[in-house]
């Protein structure tokens, strides 16, 4: 029937869709996870655009959790949209406008793609955890060859992201779709392999020693353990990976232990992937092998099997009160050392230069302290988006540069207040009901289940790790996540009765005979939602393409500072005529003309830019500047005093001639 034959065609269309999407998100991880804004802009247009031809023309309804997902999404873009009317810098409320309204239109692109048919989800899954797992295979590969310090930064793997944390991340996302599989798989070969390629990325997070990304493991575990069913072979599974991995330790340890000038030796980087393929090749062949024997007996004898299974029940409670004996009887131990990494934790020790893993070091207290901060002094709309470092420099302890409190909660609370807060939390409850409803589904082996701990595993990874990070702010990692996000959002309450389907394309789509028994009323709230999503596509369309046109002439302008000067000015006057709002215009603008012995119109730039972020301490140290160079001390001294108001720990600096 021609029905049929046009609804095959577009499930093979909505597959081929997500499919490419979720390997391009993948392979956006090597142009640094599109992190530049000549990255993502282009790609926050083109998905804006395929949102509105989607919404248009679309013949589905996805499930409300979707929806709300989505909507949140929305809602941020909007709201840090409206918060550029009292932020300090309007231009990073604006880009961070328009970063949301990438997320916002993935995630309504993908929604709709999927269109809550459940078989195409589980595509996009395929895709998205084939992008992260090949990233993965690549880094090993990688790191097995001459070039392999190259993907290091120190101790810790870099590459391809170009931030550790990233790449951790990212490896780790890849790795719970691997243990779906290895845990609710009953064939040996796919299980076996499935369980060795998860054995071989954790091998490499050991390696890396990032803390967030043990942390976003361990809470990942604990969660789709308690939540999802099946739960004896999830954690024999976890057991065997954490086993293999600690026997192979000797072997990938040295990477961080063993240095030269501070980073790690080639021979170490490939003696730990060398001992991380190893350990992941000989647990496949042993899990290949019980799977294979353990379905020998079952086939033989169903008691047999029974048996087996509380056996191996039996087993993880033994082991669960040996680990419980052990805890008591070393709590006084673990108490201490719990303290002492809590006091280096709020006293902003310094990070340890070997094993981290334990380690309650670093400065991340105090980003949270003034994001908490920031939050109390404006705790309904925020300091406005993107504006958390104006008062970091104002209230931080410590000296390190950051523009982000390495948490999304604290820097929605902190920027977007508890209306960012309550659209944050709409944002994450799409995925968390949609893998709440894939697990009261999920009683028996079958694809729900592993929907629900490959893509849960997925969402909760970022999620968790981004809760102390900046995993957010890294395009290509939250495609992925988003991408998961979508599929456990989209899970429908019962079991969707997709061979229903070609009979409603036949009959006009999946909402086809409903709309046509719609009352006028229903129809004119669709076209008003149409209006109004239309409306906000464009808006969202036309400030990232201004400021991606304006980003192109910053661009240029700085490449020719030096070569050209008259040319830089005329690129800058063109970024300030689309972003009036571009402080770093204004720098550029007042750089060229400095070189162009012009102090007066440099001078007046600058001031220009400090009217568009008068709180900003660089705009300020760099007035000071441009006057001592034209011989006004007294005025130099006044713009210094100003940045080091803005800027307390760099006051020394700022106010002392003789430090400058």
């Amino acid at each position: 029937m021609p029905a049929i034959r046009w609804w095959q065609a577009e499930q093979r269309a909505r597959r081929a869709l997500v499919a490419v999407l979720g390997l391009a998100f993948g392979a956006a991880a090597f142009e640094s996870g599109f992190y530049a804004d000549s990255w993502w802009m282009p790609a926050c247009l083109a998905f804006l655009a395929v949102t509105l031809a989607l919404w248009l023309g679309m013949r589905t309804h996805p499930p409300a959790p979707a929806w709300l997902s989505v909507s949140g999404l929305a809602g941020l873009w909007l709201w840090s949209l409206i918060s550029s009317s009292w932020a300090d810098r309007a231009d990073l409320a604006q880009q961070s406008a328009d970063r949301w309204a990438l997320y916002a239109a993935i995630a309504a692109t993908l929604t709709m793609i999927v269109g809550g048919r459940e078989r195409v989800g589980r595509w996009l899954l395929a895709a998205c955890a084939t992008g992260a797992i090949a990233v993965a295979a690549i880094d090993l590969i990688g790191m097995l060859t001459s070039s392999a310090p190259g993907l290091f930064l120190g101790t810790t793997l870099n590459a391809p992201i170009g931030y550790p944390n990233g790449t951790a991340n990212l490896l780790l996302l890849g790795f719970w779709p691997l243990v779906a599989v290895a845990a609710d798989v009953r064939r040996p070969l796919v299980a076996g392999l499935a369980i060795g390629g998860a054995t071989a990325i954790g091998g490499v997070l050991l390696a890396d020693q990032r803390r967030g990304t043990f942390l976003a493991l361990a809470a990942g575990a604990v969660i789709l353990i308690a939540l999802v069913p099946g739960r004896r072979g999830r954690v024999w599974a976890l057991l065997a990976i954490v086993a293999t991995v600690a026997l192979a330790s000797g072997s990938i340890t040295p990477v961080y232990q063993h240095l030269v000038d501070g980073a790690s030796t080639a021979a170490a980087i490939h003696r730990a992937a060398r001992a991380s393929l190893l350990a992941g090749a000989a647990l496949a062949l042993v899990w290949a092998g019980l799977l294979a024997a353990i379905g020998a007996v079952r086939e033989r004898s169903e008691a047999a099997g029974v048996v087996l299974g509380r056996v191996g029940s039996g087993a993880l409670a033994a082991f669960a009160v040996i680990a419980i004996v052990g805890l008591v009887a070393d709590a006084h131990q673990i108490s201490h050392r719990v303290s002492d990494q809590y006091h280096a934790f709020v006293h902003l020790s310094a990070e340890p230069g070997s094993f981290r893993l334990f380690s309650g070091g670093g400065n991340r207290d105090d980003y949270w302290r003034v994001a908490l901060k920031e939050f109390d002094g404006s705790p309904v709309r925020g300091v406005g988006a993107g504006n958390y470092d104006v008062g970091y420099y104002r209230y931080r302890h410590t000296t390190e540069d950051i523009t982000q409190p390495h948490s999304i909660e604290l820097q929605t609370l902190a920027e977007l207040g508890l209306v960012g807060g309550l659209l944050l939390l709409a944002f994450i409850a799409g995925p968390m009901v949609g893998l709440w409803r894939l697990a009261r589904r999920a009683r028996a082996p079958g694809p729900q289940r592993l929907v629900a701990v490959g893509a849960g595993g997925m969402f909760l990874s970022w999620l968790a790790q981004t809760s102390v990070d900046w995993m957010h702010l890294i395009p290509s990692i939250t495609a992925l996540a988003l991408g998961a996000g979508v599929v456990l959002a989209s899970a429908r309450r019962g079991r969707q009765d997709e061979a229903a389907q070609p009979e409603a394309s036949a009959s006009g789509g999946a909402a086809g005979p409903r709309r046509r028994g719609q009352g006028r009323g229903r129809i004119e709230a669709r076209v008003a939602v149409s209006v109004v999503v239309t409306a906000a596509v464009g808006v969202a369309a036309f400030t990232t393409a201004r400021m991606e046109l304006a980003d192109g002439h910053q661009t240029r302008a700085q490449h020719l500072l030096v070569s050209d000067p008259v040319a830089a000015v005329r690129q800058a006057d063109d970024a300030i005529g689309l972003e009036g709002d571009s402080v770093m215009a204004y720098y550029l603008r007042s750089a060229a003309l400095a070189r162009l012995d012009l102090a007066g119109p440099a001078k007046t730039a600058m001031r220009q830019a400090i009217a568009h972020g008068p709180s900003d301490w660089l705009s300020w140290a760099l007035l000071g500047d441009l006057e001592t160079r034209t011989g006004d001390p007294r005025a130099a001294r006044r713009a210094y005093r100003r940045a080091a108001a803005l800027d307390p720990l760099d006051a020394p600096v700022l106010t002392d001639p003789d430090v400058r």
